[in-house]
């Protein structure tokens, strides 16, 4: 056998073994964000007293993250058994994305093993499972790929998966648009993500989210508008440099897929990080933009022709998330000294336990609830009594200082012979609980655990006057930055946010979220909470990595006149990373979304790689 036969076979095996060893990765951005699978968890009680749950019932995070896990562990074994050690890929930027990311790890893993929920921080809370081992396994998954990506063929491991996923993604969050949702309004859709011995449940099925809105396989439409962001460019790009008009059309059609599902979801983050993604794609291609300038105008129009139709059948979504959008902006730039601070606009700006009685405080006056041997009495501030009328559910009065304070009863058992406590209702909102006792007095408590509880006023920074801007975020991210200042080497713990986050915030709460009783479980924002959770070292790590990433590939790609296939590739992985990274100011990592993030900066980094060490045919775009 000759020698450039014996060669050809090689290259044949390298190539065959090159392409199992992408499978994996394949499989995973296939299946993985199509999980949609009821789990019944029984938290610890610490979890408990948090979630107010003694069960929480899981659909999109906890088998989304058991899958990744054990492909993760299958992509390790092929490593081991196929993988050739000879074509590691070496320069100082594979050097300096290594280091980084092993102290990225080395400050998460330190943060977990000092968390005070050490158990969460390893598998995360549940119904996000987003903790210490899932963290690991997306930064084995970006090595495995970078290492697994050699060739512009190889990116049909990655449109492909993307592809047969939008596809089925548009299916289901065209079905939830119109009000028929696949999942529960179908006996299939209800078999297949309700297991059989929860088969009695299925019919019970609902959502929180109604028509109008898709939200696709994921808990929130907000991360099916991170999903968008992540993938539109990819296919974007992709239409403008195959030449096979079938694959164009393809291309096409699941670009104004991605963009039915943005507008259909109303994330304004999705559609943020997609514009982004448009405008950077003209910058980088703008040497091409301006030569071709009626290719680029007709694109331009033809993505105006689109908006509008969406926005037409969507019944004016996109124009009114893009209005909700400018107001929000208009707050945010709008200096704290114009703006009414929030406590001045509320019936409420204080409720404190002090005595044996419960004071809330108001704009002009304060109301005192009191206890004698069990009997209910109000006062005023000056200590004149307040008439509560009492009927059988609730404690009203025509006092107009306190009308907008109600008490609703809570009965010591379903015979209601005695009353344990009311429940005070603000505006006819329930606010907190508050126990009566013909011993201890009066005094609030926790829903679930029955215990006082002391109402506070978090630490804030930021935001103020801002609360309910980006539909509460200026509240979370304010309360938010007091614990990243309190993690600035070691986190609270991978996953842990929500055990730190100050939950009886209740009066803030009430304000900025309309819900005093809310969980806020995530900061809204990936780079808080990997601050918080993994600790601000790995933040700034996180940072650097990004920057490098977007710095090498600005210098590789901008304003070239002529492009290689892989470039172009390049080129498409970049402006998805971008378009996800936007999202992330606000939006959170979650387990059905990030691993797809962390495989494209492994592609990403791969191709910048081969196109910075080898010569490429170059081709006309």
């Amino acid at each position: 056998m000759s020698k450039e036969s014996k060669q050809r076979r090689q290259e044949k095996s390298e190539e065959r073994i090159n392409n199992i060893l992408l499978i994996p990765i394949a499989l995973m951005l296939t299946l993985v964000p199509l999980i949609v699978r009821m789990k019944i968890i029984v938290p610890s009680e610490a979890v408990q007293s948090v979630f107010r749950k003694s069960q929480i019932v899981d659909f999109f995070a906890q088998e989304k993250a058991m899958m990744i896990i054990l492909i993760t562990g299958i992509m390790i074994v092929m490593l081991f058994f196929l993988f050739d050690k000879s074509k590691i890929k070496k320069d100082n930027y594979i050097l300096f994305y290594s280091i980084g990311t092993g102290i990225f790890l080395l400050f998460s893993i330190l943060s977990t093993i000092f968390s005070e929920y050490k158990y969460i921080a390893l598998w995360g809370v549940p119904d996000r499972n987003e903790g210490m081992v899932v963290t690991l396994c997306y930064v084995l998954i970006m090595f495995y790929t970078l290492y697994g990506f050699n060739k512009p063929v190889h990116y049909k491991y990655i449109l492909i998966p993307l592809g047969i996923v939008t596809g089925i993604l548009t299916i289901i969050g065209l079905s939830q648009w119109i009000g028929k949702d696949l999942m529960i309004h179908t006996e299939i859709g209800r078999a297949l993500i309700v297991p059989e011995k929860y088969a009695h449940l299925r019919e019970a099925l609902g959502t929180k989210i109604g028509s109008k809105t898709a939200y696709g396989t994921f808990s929130n439409p907000n991360y099916l508008g991170s999903f968008v962001a992540l993938v539109f460019p990819i296919f974007f790009v992709s239409i403008f440099f195959v030449k096979d008009w079938i694959k164009q059309f393809l291309f096409t059609l699941l670009a104004f897929c991605n963009i039915f599902l943005v507008v259909a979801s109303g994330s304004r983050a999705g559609m943020i990080g997609c514009a982004l993604a448009v405008l950077m794609a003209l910058f980088i291609f703008g040497r091409i933009a301006i030569k071709k300038w009626f290719i680029t105008i007709s694109t331009i129009l033809a993505g105006v022709v689109i908006l509008v139709g969406v926005n037409q059948a969507s019944g004016g979504k996109f124009v009114l998330q893009i209005q909700r959008l400018m107001r929000d902006i208009e707050v945010i730039i709008t200096p704290e000294d114009q703006l009414t601070i929030y406590k001045n606009k509320l019936h409420v700006r204080e409720i404190r336990s002090e005595d044996g009685k419960v004071v809330i405080v108001m704009q002009n006056n304060a109301l005192a609830i009191t206890s004698l041997q069990g009997e209910l009495g109000f006062y005023d501030q000056e200590e004149k009594p307040v008439e509560y009328e009492e009927t059988e559910k609730v404690y009203s009065t025509k006092d107009d200082r306190f009308a907008s304070l109600t008490f609703e009863k809570i009965f010591t058992s379903k015979e209601n012979t005695r009353v344990a406590g009311v429940a005070l209702c603000i505006d006819n909102k329930q606010v907190i609980p508050i126990k009566v006792d013909s011993i201890q007095g009066v005094y609030p408590i926790d829903s679930y655990t029955q215990k006082e509880i002391k109402i506070m006023d978090a630490p804030v920074i930021g935001f103020k006057g801002k609360e309910r801007s980006g539909s509460g975020r200026g509240y979370i991210w304010s309360r938010s930055i007091p614990i990243l200042i309190d993690s600035l080497i070691i986190g609270k713990g991978v996953d842990t946010f929500v055990m730190y986050f100050p939950q009886n915030d209740y009066i803030s709460k009430f304000y900025a979220l309309y819900d005093a009783n809310i969980i806020v479980d995530k900061p809204h924002n990936m780079y808080l909470q990997i601050g918080i959770n993994n600790g601000g070292v790995a933040l700034i790590v996180y940072l650097i990595l990004i920057i490098g990433y977007i710095a090498q590939s600005m210098g590789l790609y901008t304003w070239k006149s002529r492009y290689a296939s892989i470039e172009l590739t390049g080129i498409a992985t970049f402006l998805g990373i971008m378009g996800y990274l936007v999202t992330g100011v606000f939006n959170d990592s979650v387990v059905g979304i990030a691993f797809i993030s962390w495989i494209l900066l492994g592609t990403g980094i791969s191709i910048n790689y081969l196109v910075s060490h080898q010569v490429t045919k170059e081709i006309e775009t």
